[in-house]
């Protein structure tokens, strides 16, 4: 079964995350001199601590700009999640919020770019746990066969708030023959766990290359 990697073990694998971020480190640390694998995995710790609060507050903010209060229930926050997702990606405004580069979002969880090669999912609603740790035992549970067509999950919070994946390319369905590497992704899944294949969003914009290998992005919501 995969492992999850962890993020200091991932940043020893990818020393290129060290020189990126290394410029980055003095600020968030506070600390001078030359830059450690603990620093990094330090520094990008709190840069996620710190993503996590601008996407709370921006469910504040924006609610708070239409309703005049702030969210006092789920309900709320529902609303405001609605508010959010209809927002020009162009505009910006969730970047600026959490102040990383926005990957995507869908109905529960935002992903954005931690580190190059790096992506962060997290959930939009606090406490709302389930679909990080849905994806985090998918892939715990995958045979080695399953695992090759599924984004590898590299570290998760405690509470399960904030999920690290791999990140890939997304596909050019412009290109010929693409259709037909998805269908095959669809076909191999399915004959390795018809219920995962039955329960996740087959749709073209769901798969990505990784390596040259097309591979299920979001396997944690149903």
């Amino acid at each position: 079964m995969p492992a999850i990697l962890g993020l200091e073990a991932w940043i020893e694998r990818h020393p290129g995350t060290l020189q990126t971020c290394g410029a980055d480190i003095p600020e968030i640390l506070g600390i001078s001199g030359p830059s450690s694998v603990d620093h990094c995995t330090r520094a990008l710790h709190e840069t996620i601590s710190v993503a996590v609060r601008g996407v709370d507050l921006l469910i504040e903010e924006v609610f708070l700009e239409r309703f005049g209060e702030r969210p006092r229930h789920h309900g709320d926050i529902f609303i405001a999640l609605s508010l959010i997702q209809e927002l020009p990606p162009e505009r910006g405004f969730i970047e600026a919020a959490v102040n990383l580069p926005l990957l995507g979002i869908g109905a529960w969880r935002v992903a954005l770019r931690l580190a190059p090669g790096l992506a962060l999912k997290i959930s939009l609603i606090p406490h709302a746990s389930q679909f990080n740790e849905t994806e985090e035992q998918i892939w715990k549970d995958a045979s080695p066969e399953l695992a090759r067509w599924l984004v590898p999950v590299i570290d998760i919070a405690h509470d399960g708030r904030w999920i690290l994946m791999n990140e890939v390319d997304r596909i050019d369905m412009s290109v010929a023959g693409t259709g037909q590497l998805i269908s095959c992704a669809i076909a191999a899944i399915e004959s390795l766990d018809p219920d995962l294949c039955a329960s996740v969003d087959l749709s073209d914009y769901n798969f990505g290359l990784s390596d040259g290998k097309v591979v299920l992005l979001d396997y944690g919501n149903d």
